[in-house]
């Protein structure tokens, strides 16, 4: 594991897979200090899941780091299909690939193969601004929830779609701009994601209040200097 100039919240974000708004408590330094680390995984550590039990290992040793680990109620988002009968829009397609079993085959040193005998299953981002393209391949209806959560819905993301099987999908959209940064020009006139949802995909974010996890930091301490 190595990072350069990452605060303590940004390795709580990776350890426990969750969104930035998904980590409660802790003090200022956690956000603004930053730190560098390195450490060597052991001959155990041999999955992603490993690694992130590694990491995990590391901020209690090194920083102390207790945290709480909870579902509560609050604001989300269900992603629902516009249309009872399930028909999805023309940039989603259904795939012959499924990603969550790749996933679970891969070592965390391991790369997709170069022959293109196996789909690298990572979310593809491309800016042209001021449009944002998202591609993807074999992802369920529960995977695409988790790739909404993030910056753009500020909310968990849950599906609630009912539909089964893997897709392809292709979304462009315009990005927000980031907190303390000037929009993007054009950005004004662009479609944003909840739009593009619509559109593209026949599928939408519907606002309603359920559970979620959220990751309390109880107790943390700033490292030693080796």
């Amino acid at each position: 594991i190595t990072a350069t100039q990452i605060t303590l919240r940004e390795l709580i974000w990776r350890a426990y897979v969750v969104q930035p708004f998904q980590v409660a408590g802790g003090p200022d330094w956690t956000r603004d200090d930053r730190f560098d680390i390195v450490a060597k995984a052991d001959g155990t550590a041999t999955s992603i899941e490993g690694i992130r039990a590694m990491l995990r290992s590391l901020l209690a040793d090194r920083f102390r780091l207790a945290v709480q680990k909870e579902s509560r109620e609050q604001p989300v988002y269900a992603l629902v299909a516009m249309k009872r009968d399930g028909q999805l829009g023309a940039q989603l397609k259904p795939s012959t690939t499924d990603c969550a079993a790749v996933r679970a085959r891969r070592t965390p040193r391991s790369e997709p193969p170069r022959d293109g005998s196996e789909p690298d299953c990572e979310m593809a981002m491309s800016l042209r601004a001021p449009i944002m393209t998202a591609r993807f391949v074999g992802e369920t209806m529960d995977g695409i929830a988790r790739l909404l959560t993030g910056p753009e819905t500020q909310r968990v993301v849950i599906n609630k779609t009912g539909i089964a099987g893997t897709y392809d999908g292709t979304l462009s959209f315009t990005p927000s701009p980031l907190p303390g940064l000037s929009p993007v020009p054009g950005s004004d006139a662009g479609t944003s994601l909840f739009t593009a949802l619509l559109e593209e995909f026949r599928l939408r974010l519907q606002a309603e209040r359920g559970l979620a996890d959220i990751i309390t930091i109880v107790r943390a301490e700033k490292p030693a200097n080796d």
